[in-house]
């Protein structure tokens, strides 16, 4: 998949058009070199993980990986441990 196709989010909002350089696992979206230095500094989005782009699944992989990690009882959050013998979090 070409980087090409992954245009920055929040650039694409402000009606630009420049390509991302990274991809931000929580935010869903790809970030130019600008909006990487901003997501960075922000505190809110200071501990995002970002990764490559040629590293970014298909959207098809990242549906299943979401729904894999989401805690069923807490929706906003991410399942930490699972008990194998009671089958909950």
């Amino acid at each position: 998949m070409s980087v090409k196709q992954y245009l920055c989010g929040p650039c694409l909002a402000g009606k630009g058009e420049i390509e991302g350089v990274v991809y931000c696992k929580e935010c869903e979206e790809p970030l130019c070199a600008q909006c990487k230095r901003d997501h960075a500094r922000i505190k809110v989005s200071s501990h995002h993980k970002l990764c490559d782009l040629a590293d970014v699944p298909p959207k098809e992989i990242q549906a299943l990986l979401k729904s894999l990690i989401a805690c069923q009882n807490h929706e906003t959050e991410e399942v930490v441990y699972l008990c194998k013998d009671h089958d909950t979090t």
